[in-house]
């Protein structure tokens, strides 16, 4: 099963101002993701399925730091992530 929900986009560079485009695969790389446990979010594309709770959710960063959040997106009951942290999905 999935894991993480990869949102490519644009993020203004914190050293340069300018404008980049982050890729899924760059992200992927930016976060230590297999890509295997990754489901792309495309912002030109529909993605059906995606609930909020059942994904970490990875997004470009201003600010360049790329850790991996603890925990999927606000809303997941602890029993579930704990369930997931444990590699047992339910």
């Amino acid at each position: 099963m999935k894991k993480y929900a990869v949102h490519p986009g644009y993020v203004p560079s914190k050293n340069d101002g300018d404008i980049h485009f982050i890729s899924a695969s760059k992200l992927m790389k930016l976060y230590g993701v297999k890509p295997t446990d990754c489901v792309v979010c495309r912002p030109d594309h529909e993605t059906y399925g995606i609930q909020n709770e059942d994904y970490i959710h990875l997004h470009p960063r201003y600010h360049g730091d790329y850790a991996l959040p603890d925990k999927p997106a606000e809303g997941i009951n602890e029993k579930r992530a704990e369930e997931r942290k444990n590699g047992n999905y339910i």
